[in-house]
């Protein structure tokens, strides 16, 4: 028994991070507002910044966290890492709300991103996310 509140505390923890930002009214928070390179060690990016520049310095690492229930099977998948400029540090696990891709800022240039998210079964279109990634 004495195992359950440190067990209670983890899964409070790891909550925010799995069901994303939310107020104490239980409005969505919207997503940090991503600082210039150098400035932080990961840049966190979702679904809502597709179509934006992101712009890392030589190692920093990138999160992109996209919706994902493979329950439901709608499922996301990298369709063009942008292997000119970034390397895939860690594919997602298997989780219940999102997947969480995680790249390091390999070589300066220039490339896109690109995911590929759809529904197993849906006959509704596959819906792309590109994010630019310009490596300095």
């Amino acid at each position: 028994m004495e195992g359950k509140p440190a067990i209670a505390a983890v899964a409070l923890l790891w909550l925010p991070l799995a069901c994303g930002w939310r107020s104490a009214q239980g409005r969505e928070v919207p997503a940090p507002t991503l600082l210039p390179a150098g400035h932080e060690t990961m840049v966190e990016v979702r679904a809502a910044d597709a179509g934006r520049e992101i712009r890392l310095a030589s190692g920093q690492l990138l999160s992109v966290d996209l919706p994902a229930a493979s329950a439901s099977g709608y499922s996301c998948w990298v369709s063009d890492p942008a292997g000119h400029v970034l390397e895939i540090e860690r594919e997602p696990a298997r989780a219940i709300l999102s997947r969480t891709w995680i790249f390091r800022a390999a070589e300066s240039g220039r490339d896109e991103l690109r995911f590929d998210c759809h529904q197993e079964l849906s006959g509704e279109p596959i819906r792309r996310y590109a994010f630019q990634i310009q490596v300095e």
